[in-house]
């Protein structure tokens, strides 16, 4: 397992996107995506664990989204 880290955004960071993002690979509901990605635009570190393949694949997305992300 790795841990996705989600610490910040740049402009042109993509909300709709991001949210659908985090649905279909973490499994989150509308809320739960919606309270992450609020979280993500007021600098507060997000973060979970997914299997390595996982990880590295919601991270290049994320990334493309202009979200700030790493992988530990």
């Amino acid at each position: 397992m790795k841990r996705v880290l989600i610490t910040g955004w740049v402009p042109g960071f993509n909300k709709i996107e991001t949210n659908k993002v985090l649905r279909s690979h973490l499994g989150y509901n509308l809320r739960e995506a919606k309270d992450a990605v609020d979280a993500i635009l007021e600098g507060t570190l997000v973060e979970f664990d997914l299997p390595d393949d996982q990880a590295t694949q919601i991270c290049a997305e994320l990334q493309k989204l202009n979200a700030i992300c790493r992988i530990e």
